[in-house]
């Protein structure tokens, strides 16, 4: 870098990935969005028990500081459709990569993705991470 110029940030974002296969029911989205719901309720509990388990007892977080998906108060309906929103891409390929073109177009340069939680298998996972090498990636190449 020449002298004088500063390195400019570039904006990162992390997500959950479910990049699913085309499914032939009369309604996919709500088939996906089912499973996935499964999958990020069980991660959620998972947090929550590890929080539990090995925060220290004197630990507190400031409720203010608590988004639906990370506070224990807030019912599951609430939490899921929080992480949905804001923490999530999923769906069919052709979905995922709309969204990851919403978040290139805010000015993510960089998009960190958690294709495996809950109990998802290895081939899900596999599977999801394959869809979305192949048919979502290709996409973003410059």
């Amino acid at each position: 870098m020449p002298a004088g110029m500063t390195r400019r940030p570039k904006p990162a974002c992390w997500r959950r990935v479910r990049c699913g296969a085309t499914f032939m029911s009369p309604n996919p989205m709500r088939r996906r969005r089912t499973r996935l719901s499964v999958l990020l309720l069980q991660t959620r509990a998972h947090m929550m028990h590890v929080r539990a388990a090995y925060n220290p007892a004197d630990f507190t977080i400031d409720p203010a500081m608590l988004n639906p998906w990370a506070d224990p108060v807030v019912g599951e309906d609430e939490a899921v459709k929080y992480v949905l929103a804001t923490g999530s891409l999923y769906g069919s390929p052709a979905r995922v990569r709309d969204q990851v073109a919403e978040l290139r177009d805010a000015g993510v340069q960089h998009l960190l993705c958690q294709i495996g939680f809950g109990d998802m298998s290895h081939d899900q996972n596999l599977a999801s991470m394959r869809r979305f090498g192949e048919e979502v990636m290709p996409a973003f190449r410059t």
